[in-house]
């Protein structure tokens, strides 16, 4: 019995029914406790409600709720299996198990995509042309829906029983592609205060569109399959500029925490507590990791915004990364730099990002493809024109090769 669409008169006739013996209602989808009361049995029955809101009212008549989780990939793989068969599995094994990465363990993506796949038009579908479909960014989550049932069709419920302001966030969120998020990023992307997000981001986890990560309060993470849906939202409420003014505010947070233990690094206390050195390494560690992530689809970003983002990079480069060589997020953020300059054929900024990635080669005592790197950044410094730059790239070439790690520091 669906808990949307009844007619009054259809509900209590059903309900009447039900009052004769004792029978097990299921009320799929409620939106509201207010929707469930209307339909719940008469005592005697029982009900299970499934609902991607909170629902908090019921406890108070006597409801015990239960979360259910993501599935594991292996219980994700025995569903695949169970709807599809084990002999079109086997056959593709390599394909299904990254279909079970794709889906990320949601319910209703595993059900409503192996529905299609039972389908007349699905059923000698070739599991890597399916994979093929689910990977990509703009049509990809077209893929999960059979007939009348789909994750776009059940993720919209829940979007239009939002806020304008929970929806503002929820895309938000959608375009900040990093493993989690806290409530400072989320504001200053938004441009909001750090309580209201926070609060808008508890809301969002209430209605099963982010899951808690770490501590309740702290942090948040969104699902693959929801991201795909907060992004198609956002592109039709946000205009280009605004979606990349967001992302660019919110790797602003990020360099300025990349800046700030780059500095704790650096003091003398650091050097005397052990404790606090590990704190700062593993927080640039994380930090540097959210720029990774963003900077990775800095396809739209400004060209300034990358400049910027490579002059703090480097500088946690030739600070932090020359006393603790084991953070090699820094490296990974500088050659997402480098990608992206490279997309745009912006010759300077590429040179640079060469050059710290260089620099991190020798750290580690890489001499051959440090010198490599060196070359390729010469040459497009020659092309660009850029004498300063050409001029310490060739220093840089001759200490590499007198083994001297003093080289000039392109942030000063």
């Amino acid at each position: 019995m669906a808990a949307r669409g009844l007619r009054a008169e259809l509900q209590a006739g059903r309900l009447a029914e039900l009052g004769r013996k004792p029978a097990l209602v299921v009320l799929d989808g409620a939106v509201s406790a207010a929707q469930v009361e209307q339909l719940l049995p008469p005592q005697g029955s029982g009900a299970i409600v499934t609902s991607r809101s909170d629902l908090g009212e019921l406890l108070e008549g006597g409801a015990r709720r239960i979360r259910l989780r993501p599935l594991t990939r292996l219980q994700a793989l025995g569903f695949l299996t169970r709807r599809l068969g084990r002999d079109r599995v086997m056959r593709e094994l390599n394909h299904a198990w990254a279909i079970v990465r794709a889906c990320k363990g949601l319910p209703v993506a595993l059900t409503t995509l192996t529905g299609q796949l039972r389908t007349a038009a699905g059923e000698h579908l070739p599991l890597r042309e399916v994979l093929k479909r689910l990977e990509d960014p703009v049509t990809g989550l077209d893929e999960f829906g059979v007939g009348e049932i789909s994750v776009q069709r059940v993720l919209k419920s829940s979007y239009d029983a939002l806020t304008k302001e929970q929806q503002h966030i929820f895309e938000v969120v959608g375009m900040l592609d990093v493993p989690e998020v806290d409530a400072e990023v989320v504001a200053k992307a938004a441009e909001l205060q750090v309580g209201t997000a926070k609060a808008r981001l508890g809301d969002l986890a209430n209605a099963s569109l982010l899951e808690v990560a770490g501590r309740p309060g702290d942090r948040w993470r969104m699902h693959d399959v929801i991201r795909l849906f907060a992004r198609r939202m956002a592109e039709q409420h946000l205009t280009p500029q605004e979606r990349q003014a967001a992302v660019d505010r919110a790797i602003g947070v990020y360099l300025s925490r990349v800046r700030s233990w780059r500095d704790v690094l650096r003091s003398d206390a650091v050097r005397l507590d052990p404790e606090l050195a590990a704190e700062a390494r593993a927080q640039l560690e994380r930090e540097a990791k959210h720029l990774v992530a963003l900077l990775d689809g800095a396809v739209s970003l400004q060209v300034g915004v990358l400049a910027w983002a490579l002059g703090e990079l480097l500088e946690a480069l030739f600070d932090a990364i020359a006393f603790w060589p084991e953070i090699d997020s820094s490296r990974e953020a500088v050659d997402a730099v480098n990608q992206a300059a490279q997309l745009r054929q912006h010759l300077g900024l590429q040179a640079r990002a060469l050059y710290g990635l260089a620099l991190h080669e020798a750290l580690h005592g890489r001499q051959d493809q440090a010198h490599r790197l060196l070359g390729r950044a010469l040459v497009l410094a020659q092309q660009a024109g850029d004498g300063a730059l050409l001029q310490a790239v060739g220093m840089a070439l001759s200490r590499l090769d007198g083994r001297d790690w003093a080289w000039p520091d392109l942030t000063k």
